[in-house]
């Protein structure tokens, strides 16, 4: 990725990294240096090509959702230019999967309600949309109808991380207690492997839950202390399940959070030791590090609680989940 954003940043700085072999660029400023935005990509691909020996696709739109489904319709070595004034002709007869920011079941649920490609998503009744599936329905109206006001942003002016956690979407909605608290105690266990592996601790625990219609809703608790200790990680999540789910209601999507964070490797122990703070105990944190090296090695379902176990493998939660060796 260095190399490839040393190429990009030849025709301008504003780069924002979006994957490992995606950005998008800003040449506002730079377009008529280089001879116009065609010409730029142009020229990118061939540098592209030259330098690295990689074909690459380039999307040109007056904005980041415009430019981003333009990239992906010619792939693997395309150039796709699309303008506002081309939706109707390039961008609404496709169908609702290009476009970005929809997720696992959405399409299903989209297609309840006869909305099949990204013009009827467009064009649906937006008061209808929003009793439907909330603000996150408006919000994927709006990307449909080509609007987005997200700015380019640098690695220099992206914030940095001040939350950790992890999502999972049912493949089907689900009110299964016992299922949906294995997936919370899973996502635990992942938030706090990663917690550790940035020798980072935090405050602020939330939970969200998503439920089939799409009605999403956040609970947080703020603890006296900072930790990364699963087991306290999970009690506070129970606790706000217990708090927010209402029984019977079918579940699309869990998530846990940890915010408020801090470095607590032995260089940090200064910001540990005041009355609010756990008396760490360093054979649970010689246990954690082992439990960690054995994931890193094994992948993340060679070890962990029987209560995070029992009702993934009932509904043969790892028969979606392969990780190559090595590679986390």
């Amino acid at each position: 990725m260095k190399r490839l954003r040393e190429i990009f940043q030849k025709y301008t700085p504003l780069v924002e990294p979006y994957s490992i072999d995606e950005a998008f660029l800003d040449i506002t400023h730079t377009v008529h240096i280089f001879g116009g935005a065609e010409r730029i990509a142009r020229t990118l691909k061939d540098d592209i090509r030259r330098e690295l020996n990689l074909t690459a696709s380039v999307g040109i739109g007056p904005n980041k959702i415009l430019a981003k489904i333009a990239s992906r319709l010619e792939k693997p070595d395309g150039l796709v230019v699309i303008r506002k004034g081309d939706l109707g002709e390039r961008i609404y007869p496709l169908p609702i999967s290009r476009l970005i920011g929809e997720g696992p079941g959405v399409e299903d649920v989209l297609d309840r309600l006869g909305i099949r490609t990204i013009g009827a998503l467009a064009h649906f009744p937006e008061d209808s949309l929003l009793r439907r599936m909330g603000k996150w329905g408006s919000t994927l109206q709006k990307l449909a109808r080509g609007e987005d006001d997200g700015r380019v942003l640098t690695e220099v002016e992206r914030p940095d991380e001040k939350s950790m956690g992890h999502e999972h979407t049912f493949s089907e909605d689900t009110n299964n207690r016992t299922q949906i608290e294995s997936e919370l105690w899973y996502l635990v266990e992942k938030t706090g492997k990663r917690l550790r592996g940035g020798f980072l601790q935090g405050r602020t625990v939330t939970l969200k839950i998503r439920y089939d219609d799409f009605s999403t809703y956040t609970h947080q608790r703020t603890l006296g202390f900072l930790t990364n200790d699963e087991g306290i990680l999970f009690q506070t999540v129970q606790s706000l399940f217990y708090e927010i789910y209402s029984p019977g209601r079918m579940v699309r999507l869990v998530g846990v959070c940890l915010s408020h964070l801090i470095k607590s490797g032995p260089e940090n122990l200064h910001h540990q030791l005041d009355l609010f703070t756990v008396d760490w105990d360093w054979k649970t944190s010689r246990l954690y590090r082992t439990v960690d090296h054995l994931r890193d090695r094994f992948g993340e379902g060679i070890i962990g609680r029987a209560s995070s176990f029992a009702g993934r493998i009932h509904y043969s939660r790892f028969q979606t989940r392969v990780v190559p060796t090595g590679h986390h």
